[in-house]
């Protein structure tokens, strides 16, 4: 049997232009930049791996390449045409979310959604330009034209080509089955594949396994909670939890910061001596258990802690054991919104989106995200008489604060600090700062300026009623700090003075007025714990104390609050170095 050994060109092209069609679909432009060098990179990426899959078929019997052609053409074509379905029809991309509701879709769903989807125009025209596609190419690689040797036959042009496929190709080892380990990598070369949707594609597939076991048995627990815990009826207090975004405690005003970053907040703090107001207690040595918002979300909605022998997943969710006793969840969040298109972080929340686990833990929830915050806000205010009930109604904001960057958390009209305004060594600033690191932190100080307006505005719409709300950040951020960084890193395999920018946290806890009536002695509770050291995976203690919900999940003694409260000289953290 004879080989054909050159290059079938029409070919190579076809997968190319299938592939960046995704491509081109998907593109992301936060940076001016990002299209000028995602779309040259993903284009020569693309046309190595045809190059290198032409090669292998030119090699190989007429059989077995027809046959090796027929199977990458059929993986290339289902994998765009299904991103072009799912761009056009639902704005998303292949995603973990994706491939969690295909595997949850039962064979009615499905046959409903074939009825209403796949045999809509929009998707025959999709699928008609694939196949027109093809069989262009088809027809193009009969003429001898379109075949060339595997290389050019000049050699400076040859040792371009094999130099360029060889960087080309060192990508693929990003492909790994490690999650993490692409992730680290691909953020430490600053690799151009973060910009490919091959690779998130990927990298979805191996979050959804990851995630996948744990979720299942997130939701068989909540399945067999059938707890009847002991609440207090005759209360009818709403119980608030505003979750910020990379909030370093050490940035603000609050506690300490030199420029004012925080006087809403500051000035409820003042009146928390005054009877007759709402008052604002502050907490000054609480610390997450993680530098990431995922990790964190699971430790501190779950009644299980991290010094527990059991998973997050293997004991019941907060919101489920305030379901069964009469509380009303709402669940509103700037973050994470399962109608929306999903990037990597969306993807690995998706425990809060996973059917078998939502309908445990959340009655009402907001389907769209904002640019600002307060937008969100504004947009509970305006649904919050078809959002909640009489009393006994639990609310989770989940804002984006702080995240990076900063300078897209908040309006131009908050635009309080300048460079001018930030000094070397000001608070825990670092010496030497340059005029871009003046201007990071900057933004960063106007972001927790905003983000105290917004935090107002929320405790102002619960501030006529019996509400205690309670306010912390999901985890810190390094801010040009002790060292020229912005953001987080891995912190097992760094050095342990990035802990306190990274994880030291604001933590309050706001009474109103009326419920200051109702429950006197609660407040000196609260005001002779503010100094003690806490991880906020233990939150859901904290909660059901103050309600008085009494759980056989519920130990005093991991409750911030509580005289039994056995406070820790060091903090266990989920990846289990001490701080």
């Amino acid at each position: 049997m004879k080989t054909h050994k050159t290059l079938d060109l029409s070919a190579m092209a076809a997968y190319v232009i299938m592939m960046m069609s995704v491509e081109l679909m998907h593109i992301e432009v936060k940076q001016w930049w990002e299209p000028l060098v995602s779309v040259p990179f993903n284009t020569m990426f693309y046309a190595t791996l045809a190059w290198l899959l032409c090669a292998t078929a030119s090699c190989l019997p007429r059989a077995a390449a027809r046959l090796l052609h027929a199977a990458a053409h059929l993986a290339a074509g289902l994998y765009a045409v299904s991103s072009a379905f799912l761009g056009v029809m639902f704005h998303r991309r292949w995603d973990a979310f994706t491939m969690q509701f295909l595997h949850e879709t039962n064979r009615r769903e499905a046959s409903e959604f074939m009825r209403d989807y796949i045999f809509d125009w929009h998707t025959a025209a999709i699928v008609l330009c694939a196949l027109l596609l093809i069989a262009a190419e088809r027809a193009a690689s009969r003429r001898p034209e379109t075949h060339t040797p595997f290389l050019p036959q000049h050699t400076a042009m040859r040792t371009a080509a094999v130099t360029l496929m060889a960087v080309m190709l060192s990508h693929t080892l990003l492909f790994s089955t490690d999650c993490q380990r692409n992730y680290r990598w691909a953020d430490r070369l600053r690799s151009p594949l973060k910009r490919n949707a091959a690779w998130h594609t990927w990298q979805s597939v191996l979050l959804y396994g990851e995630s996948r076991g744990e979720f299942d048995r997130c939701a068989a627990t909540l399945a067999r909670y059938n707890e009847r815990p002991q609440c207090n009826d005759g209360d009818n207090t709403d119980m608030v939890i505003i979750i910020g975004e990379s909030f370093n405690r050490h940035m603000s005003s609050l506690y300490g910061y030199p420029l004012d970053t925080n006087p809403r907040l500051a000035a409820r703090a003042a009146r928390a001596t005054r009877q007759g107001e709402g008052g604002l207690w502050l907490f000054n040595n609480v610390s997450a258990s993680d530098n990431g918002t995922t990790q964190n979300f699971k430790y501190f909605l779950s009644m299980a802690s991290v010094n527990d022998t059991v998973a997050w997943c293997d004991k019941p969710l907060l919101p489920a054991v305030m379901k069964s006793c009469g509380y009303n969840i709402i669940y509103y969040s700037n973050q994470f919104v399962r109608e929306e298109t999903l990037g990597r972080w969306d993807a690995s929340m998706g425990f809060i989106n996973l059917p078998a686990i939502e309908r445990h833990i959340i009655d009402h929830r907001n389907n769209r995200k904002y640019r600002y915050d307060m937008d969100l806000v504004r947009d509970y205010a305006a649904r919050r008489r078809s959002l909640e009930t009489q009393g006994r109604n639990l609310c989770l904001f989940s804002l984006y604060g702080q995240h990076h960057n900063a300078q897209e958390r908040y309006p131009e009209s908050m635009a309080a600090y300048g460079t001018s305004d930030i000094k070397d060594g000001q608070g825990d600033t670092m010496d030497g700062l340059s005029e871009a690191q003046r201007q990071d932190i900057a933004h960063y100080l106007n972001a927790t300026l905003y983000n105290d307006l917004v935090t107002d505005s929320i405790i102002s719409m619960f501030d006529s009623r019996s509400t205690i709300i309670i306010y912390f950040a999901d985890h810190g951020e390094e801010i040009h700090n002790w060292r020229d960084r912005y953001g987080r890193s891995d912190l097992s395999h760094d050095s342990r003075k990035a802990m306190p920018q990274q994880l030291d946290v604001p933590f309050m806890i706001y009474l109103t007025a009326e419920y200051r009536r109702l429950h006197p002695d609660t407040e000196e509770r609260i005001a002779s714990a503010t100094g003690r050291r806490f991880m906020t995976d233990d939150l859901p203690h904290v909660v059901c104390d103050l309600l008085g919900i009494r759980t056989v999940y519920y130990n005093p003694r991991l409750s911030l609050i509580n005289a039994a409260y056995d406070e820790p000289k060091r903090l266990r953290l989920q990846n289990g170095m001490t701080y």
